[in-house]
């Protein structure tokens, strides 16, 4: 349940760059060093006949190339994804890809720097490009504008980042420590970046690239996303290690046959959501199921490894006649301007939006509007109570929730590492493990003494807090959802894995303590679930997350023969 940030989600960036002065392009060096074809001292886009020269190194990193200069040779090497292109100073031969092929004219030095044909250029990077006086341009292609968006980024060209991003974006990057936040990030980037892969995903809110880049030290290989705005401003960036390739499968409940989807769009202005309605096949109205995130950026799947946990509940469902929405998290889809607010809170990371999809679904004509209900895994789960507890909360029919904590979540962090402690000293670990987690559970309990210590409030935040922003612990350190759920009286259904180490039995067993006197609430626990609500056979401490898992097909059909009852 801890509170996750991907490990380079650039709120190291929240400060802007935009702030900083433009870092010229123009500097020029002796060529006869390995920065021979540093950034452009060339007018660009010279032309000599009729072929367009431009410098290698500033054209090729504009692209997410690595450019190296071998001062022996006199040669300089490109590499960009599986493409790398080699030229020599004063040869009309290049070698492209092991391959010698001819250059319209010989690669030379102009201005101090190499230069060659854009033609190419064009052939290295395997698209066509024109120029535009700056910098290689594509026509329709977000790829070719988002290499060259993280080059200016890595320069700290905050002029030519202003131009190219959206008003909202502009505004999340001003704020302090500038000049600290760039600093780290072109340190992790040092000597340039080299582009493995770029890919464009749509989205009902963006054009989103990710571009996965190669770098000389740890963690060797991150991805950056860059989401362009309808207008082709960039409007979001994120980064974060490159994850493995996950192996998710399809649930064997998953039929295809059964349901369609179709892109929405939940909210609206700067910080609206993607999402998808998964509807059954056949007449509707249909009850519909709102499916809400745990901690971190989570996508609408709610990805995390080889398991997709609400791609598998919204198809298992809309098999039994039910309706699913689900979205992409703020954090994941907006993570850079959301990492700029100063006071973002529980309600502006899960509460609001959840509940904006409710009033998306009564719009919509597929959905019966008197069967709306919510279901929450983790964190979305412990924030259902604050969900049920605004007006609009009164339309739910019933909430559904999954491995959620009972208590504070700053006091389920601690009782987090203590079990998963207590499951490493069973499994018989190595001790500098076992000692590593003690300090863990150290830590954690000081981090936790300083949320509820009475010194601190959302007006007065400790100045050092190792755990994100102290103002979303702080704010919400009083709520006990439990609590909160004993007074009210939309039903529930809480189930709960008994082989999840992330919230335990003991957070289950708080529900069950506190919403005793309530008649309207059922209990479910699964022996071997774990925390994604998958079967696992062993005693789960979160390893096998990596491997193809799917949401064990009793809850699904526990939660279906539930809503399908109330929806009657």
């Amino acid at each position: 349940m801890k509170k996750q940030a991907a490990l380079l989600t650039l709120s190291l960036l929240m400060a802007s760059s935009l702030t900083v002065p433009a870092v010229a392009v123009g500097a020029a060096v002796p060529a006869a060093s390995a920065a021979a074809e540093s950034q452009s001292g060339v007018t660009l886009g010279s032309v000599t006949g009729q072929h367009v020269m431009v410098p290698l190194r500033y054209a090729a990193e504009l692209l997410g190339a690595r450019v190296e200069w071998n001062e022996a040779e006199r040669s300089a090497t490109a590499s960009r994804g599986s493409s790398v292109l080699k030229v020599w100073i004063g040869s009309a031969e290049a070698e492209l890809n092991g391959a010698k092929v001819t250059v319209a004219l010989p690669v030379q030095l102009l201005n101090e720097q190499t230069v060659i044909p854009l033609a190419v250029l064009e052939q290295f990077a395997e698209i066509t490009l024109g120029w535009d006086g700056q910098q290689p341009v594509a026509q329709h292609d977000l790829n070719v504008k988002a290499t060259a968006y993280v080059y200016q980024l890595l320069q700290g060209d905050g002029e030519r980042l202003a131009a190219g991003s959206s008003a909202a974006f502009i505004q999340a990057f001003r704020g302090e420590n500038t000049a600290a936040a760039l600093a780290q990030i072109q340190t992790l980037a040092a000597g340039h970046p080299k582009l493995l892969q770029a890919k464009t995903v749509e989205n009902g809110v963006h054009s989103n690239v990710y571009l996965d880049y190669e770098l000389d030290i740890p963690p060797g290989r991150i991805t950056l996303v860059l989401r362009f705005d309808k207008q082709g401003a960039v409007d979001d960036l994120n980064a974060y290690v490159t994850a493995a390739e996950s192996h998710y499968q399809p649930a064997a409940y998953d039929d295809p046959t059964l349901y369609t989807e179709r892109e929405v769009v939940v909210g609206k202005g700067a910080f609206a959501l993607p999402g998808v309605l998964t509807l059954p096949k056949g007449e509707g109205p249909f009850p519909v199921v709102i499916l809400v995130h745990g901690s971190g950026p989570n996508d609408r799947d709610e990805t995390i490894g080889g398991a997709k946990p609400f791609r598998d509940l919204a198809a298992g469902l809309a098999g039994k006649g039910i309706a699913v929405l689900r979205y992409d998290k703020v954090t994941a889809e907006h993570t850079l301007k959301v990492s700029a607010l100063p006071q973002f809170s529980l309600e502006d990371e899960t509460v609001a939006d959840a509940l904006r999809t409710v009033e998306l679904a009564k719009t919509l004509k597929e959905i019966d509007p008197d069967n709306i209900f919510l279901a929450g895994h983790s964190q979305g789960g412990y924030a259902v109570p604050l969900m049920l507890g605004q007006k609009l909360g009164a339309s739910v029919k019933g909430a559904v929730l999954l491995a959620a904590p009972s208590g504070n979540i700053s006091e389920v962090l601690v009782e987090q590492q203590e079990v998963a402690l207590q499951l490493l000293k069973e499994s018989g670990q190595p001790e500098s493990l076992i000692a590593q987690q003690q300090a863990a559970v150290a830590a954690y309990k000081s981090m936790v003494e300083t949320i509820h210590n009475p010194a601190y409030s959302v007006d007065h935040l400790p100045e050092q807090f190792p755990l994100g922003a102290p103002y979303w612990w702080i704010e919400q350190r009083d709520y006990q959802p439990a609590e909160m759920a004993r007074s009210q009286t939309t039903p529930l259904f809480i189930a709960q894995g008994e082989n999840d180490w992330q919230v335990s039995m003991k957070q289950f067993e708080g529900w069950k303590t506190a919403l005793k006197d309530r008649t309207n609430v059922t209990f479910a626990s699964y022996p071997s679930v774990n925390h994604l609500l998958a079967e696992y056979g062993s005693v789960s401490i979160g390893q096998e997350y990596g491997q193809p898992s799917n949401v064990t097909s009793s809850l699904v059909d526990d939660v279906a023969e539930w809503v399908n009852k109330l929806a009657e």
